[in-house]
């Protein structure tokens, strides 16, 4: 792989002449090699293999990931209907990492669900957690748990309820809000003057 990543960097017609044919079908295929990489770099691999439908998947490989450097795993796996899958392994995560989980369970009408495990969350971490239940024609929830949540964290809650035509609601709840952490109040009916 790191000879045909560095034959692509130095002469990129000469490796499109020789692409593989399940590359040719508009799919993009990122090879970024773990060598190398370090103080905060970035690693991205994405499979050639099991490539369909437009779908794409990142894998960064957990080995090496150190100094707040961040984990992307897309499966393969049960990925259709262009659904987006991200897995960030909670293993090896420290150091004010972040942990995205995208169950592709209960994944339909386009819809996106994001997972934040609230465990092994500390120092200033986020956790945000999108509820698959209630979530109907495209719309989107995001539900950020006020458990847990200290040392200046942020808390959204989007309340799923009165959320229609394609609407967004943001609520920050007023509640377990404290060192100065923002409130945020946005419904798309009732909208009040001073409030962002």
């Amino acid at each position: 792989m790191a000879k045909w990543y560095n034959q692509w960097r130095i002469y990129p017609e000469k490796v499109l002449a020789h692409k593989p044919l399940i590359m040719l079908i508009g799919q993009t295929v990122y090879h970024k090699s773990s060598a190398n990489v370090a103080n905060g770099q970035t690693i991205y691999h994405k499979s050639s293999a099991n490539v369909a439908n437009g779908q794409t998947i990142y894998r960064e490989s957990s080995a090496n990931v150190a100094n707040g450097q961040t984990i992307y795993h897309k499966s393969s796996a049960n990925v259709a209907n262009g659904q987006t899958v991200y897995h960030k392994s909670s293993a090896n995560v420290a150091n004010g990492q972040t942990i995205y989980r995208e169950s592709s369970a209960n994944v339909a009408n386009g819809q996106t669900i994001y997972h934040k495990s609230s465990a092994n969350v500390a120092n200033g971490q986020t956790v945000y957690h999108k509820s698959s239940a209630n979530v109907a024609n495209g719309q989107t929830i995001y539900h950020k748990s006020s458990a847990n949540v200290a040392n200046g964290q942020t808390v959204y809650h989007k309340s799923s309820a009165n959320v229609a035509s394609g609407q967004t609601i943001y609520h920050k709840s007023s509640a377990n809000v404290a060192n100065c952490q923002t409130v945020y109040r946005e419904s798309s009916a009732n909208k009040a003057d001073g409030l962002p």
